[in-house]
């Protein structure tokens, strides 16, 4: 420790501080030097009349300057030294003990002098001994520490957690940092809700713990195992949680540097593997379509020669019914008409399912009469219709569209289908499916399709035309029935719209631009 005179000089002597009068600088000294060396901070002590009486050895080397300062130096003068450096944190630290030292206010302040490079001093001050009356004049006791290296590891600290984050957030699951006992130590969630506790629940628990059992247990055995290999482990599990599953997928790998140390990135993917699920359905029910107008067209063969024998035989039996009029043959003559009209309706049907298997997009547009694919559509669908609820139809006259017939009439069979399935089993008198054509102010076709069904919230309807989004049972629907629906609708420059009531039933409309 630097002083101004001989060890024997009191701090009495030295207007010092009346708290302190009558102690032994050399004491004083000694015990600033063991503060110091504890500490690691740099020290200096000012009288009440701005005189610097004693510093720790490490201040003229955080600040700079020689090695030993002047005897009597002003702490004013040092502040002016450290100014005049071309260093941006010595002056800082020359700014502050010229204000600070002179300010009137006395009380104990703390703070901290850092520059744009990272570099940081901390600082503290506090009066010493009675202030008196003079306020701006205050023996003050100074404190430097050189915190740099501190402040550049919570900075580093700081973009690790960031970056960590933002990875958490686009990738839209959940980071966990495992210690070498296999608990968690760090969190890092765009979701903090994926575990169903908050972040606090789970610092210190186990896998188990925090995943429940026996998920917890068979994922902490793959962490190990990604520990022992080096190689990232996956592991899928399901969870049900407020009456509904929840998939997830947990990837484990090791962190270097640690005895046993693992990060784990587990993600929902519920959702994921529900599209899966709906595209295999999908793709299934692309398959039973091209089945079907392959069985459609396998049946057209021998339909047509049975329609030809059945027509023969039945001119050949009024034939014989004329040269023989006492024969009886009204009975074999209804039999073969009955057997007519059925293969009549059968060969409609196969003609519809046909033109509705149709579905290639670059078939060009032609003129439908919308009130005729409504129909063949309702048709497809009375079997349904007719086990739940009443068929009503209010057709009036609407303008043909540009449109394609078979996609047109895939969505009014959408509509349709969508419809009856809204309605529970139970009086089938009591349930009504309605069907309306009508034209609007605008001259456009408008086609309603109502059901009397159960009906949805608000929230259901906002997102009913979203890709796999459905309100239905998996073994009723995939959700891309209405997205289609739209797609088709929006190709032939038209619209559709949805309206909604919980217990009161729905109603889709579609409007096309009539052709002109």
């Amino acid at each position: 420790m630097k002083h101004k005179t001989g060890a024997d000089l009191t701090l009495e002597s030295s207007s010092f501080g009346a708290g302190v009068k009558g102690l032994p600088l050399s004491f004083v000294q000694s015990m600033l030097e063991a503060c110091a060396q504890a500490s690691g901070a740099s020290i200096l002590c000012v009288a009440a009349s701005g005189e610097i009486v004693a510093y720790s050895k490490q201040l003229p080397e955080l600040f700079g300057v020689v090695d030993t300062l002047p005897p009597g130096l002003q702490v004013s003068q040092l502040a002016m030294m450290l100014e005049e450096q071309q260093d941006e944190l010595l002056c800082s630290l020359g700014r502050l003990l010229r204000v600070e030292q002179t300010d009137a206010d006395c009380d104990a302040r703390m703070g901290s002098c850092g520059t744009a490079d990272g570099r940081m001093v901390r600082w503290s001050r506090c009066p010493i001994g009675d202030v008196g009356s003079d306020a701006g004049r205050v023996p003050m006791y100074w404190a430097f520490e050189d915190v740099t290296g501190e402040a550049q590891m919570a900075a580093a600290l700081d973009d690790a957690e960031r970056w960590l984050r933002m990875f958490a957030l686009h990738s839209q699951g959940i980071l966990l940092e495992l210690n070498a006992e296999l608990r968690i130590v760090g969190i890092w969630a765009s979701d903090t809700s994926l575990l169903g506790r908050p972040d606090a629940e789970l610092h210190g628990c186990s896998l188990p713990e925090a995943i429940g059992e026996p998920q917890g247990s068979q994922l902490e055995r793959r962490v190990r195992m990604a520990y022992e290999s080096g190689e990232y482990a996956t592991y899928e599990y399901s969870v049900t949680t407020a009456g509904k599953a929840r998939n997830f997928e947990a990837n484990a790998a090791r962190v270097e540097g640690q005895p046993l140390g693992a990060t784990i990135l587990i993600r929902d993917v519920t959702d994921r593997m529900r599209m899966q699920v709906q595209l295999q359905q999908a793709d299934r029910l692309a398959s039973v379509g091209l089945l079907a107008a392959g069985v459609a067209h396998e049946i057209n063969n021998p339909l047509g020669y049975v329609l030809l024998n059945l027509e023969r035989i039945e001119g050949e039996l009024r034939q014989l019914q004329q040269e023989r009029p006492h024969t009886s043959l009204e009975g074999m003559l209804r039999a073969v008409q009955m057997g007519l009209e059925g293969c009549g309706r059968v060969r409609d049907i196969v003609a519809k399912l046909t033109t509705f298997a149709r579905s290639d997009k670059s078939e060009a547009l032609a003129l439908v009469d919308v009130v005729q694919a409504l129909g063949f559509a309702a048709e497809l669908a009375m079997p349904e219709i007719e086990r739940r609820a009443r068929l009503v139809c209010e057709f009036q006259p609407v303008p043909q569209v540009l449109a394609d017939e078979a996609r047109l009439g895939q969505v009014f069979l959408n509509l349709i289908v969508n419809a009856i399935q809204a309605i529970p089993s139970g009086d089938a008198a009591k349930q009504l499916v309605r069907l309306a054509t009508c034209v609007d102010a605008e001259g456009a076709a408008v086609i309603e399709v109502q059901d009397s069904g159960v009906g949805m919230s608000a929230e259901m309807l906002s997102r009913i035309f979203d890709p796999f989004f459905t309100t239905k049972d998996e073994s009723e629907g995939t959700g891309l029935g209405l997205s289609i629906c739209r797609g088709i609708v929006t190709s032939f420059g038209g619209e559709i719209f949805a309206e909604s009531q919980v217990g009161k039933g729905s109603v889709f409309r579609v409007v096309l631009p009539p052709v002109r």
